[in-house]
């Protein structure tokens, strides 16, 4: 699979279920703001996560710090995660 950037970062492949209405509307904006869906759904998320600090070089983590340390320890040391390797 190609490595994508924007901006000189790479993007990672996700997948999300949206509501149908949600799809909808976003699809409606997407096409007035002359922008990817995918491109809205990343602003969305960038201004989400301005919210939350980054901690000790990882990512927020509400619930389990330990998982979140462990996958980045994991994709430091150039490994997939799975439910294997967790």
């Amino acid at each position: 699979m190609p490595k994508i950037y924007r901006e000189g970062v790479k993007l990672v492949k996700t997948m999300i279920y949206l509501e149908e209405d949600v799809h909808l509307r976003l699809k409606h904006l997407a096409v007035d703001e002359r922008l990817s869906m995918a491109e809205l759904i990343r602003r969305a998320v960038d201004e989400y996560l301005k919210k939350y600090p980054v901690q000790s070089g990882l990512h927020y983590c509400k619930a389990d710090c330990t998982t979140a340390k462990r996958i980045a320890l994991l994709q430091s040391e150039g490994r997939g995660v799975s439910r294997e390797t967790m």
